[in-house]
């Protein structure tokens, strides 16, 4: 029987990280909604969406600068919580920005 192929492997391995129905709110606007993803040992991912989609809410959650109201981080397999930035620190967790208006390259609509 053949082994399986590195890509399959890779689906199967447990997520690195892995949000759980992340929810976030401001007052009565929702900024997430039950967000879950999960992130696995050889995968590159891109979190990308209109103004006001809820990105930079949900990385701001994952460094610290925002708690969810509701769901669960888990960091290899076991829960975490990041109440501040020292914490995703702690966790090797960091964020970087592209602000477009420092970035000549970066053509804007």
């Amino acid at each position: 029987m053949a082994s399986p192929s590195p890509a399959s492997a890779e689906v199967t391995a447990e997520p690195l990280l892995a949000l759980s129905q992340l929810t976030k709110r401001f007052g009565s606007f929702t900024a997430l909604s039950e967000v879950s993803l999960d992130l696995r040992p050889g995968e590159v991912h891109c979190i990308l969406g209109e103004n006001g989609a809820g990105k930079s809410t949900l990385m701001s959650i994952l460094y610290g600068f925002y708690q969810a109201d509701a769901g669960e981080i888990r960091l290899g397999g076991r829960p975490v919580r990041i109440d501040n930035s020292a914490d995703a620190i702690r966790l090797e967790s960091a964020m970087m920005l592209m602000l477009t208006s420092s970035s000549p390259s970066v053509e804007r609509p």
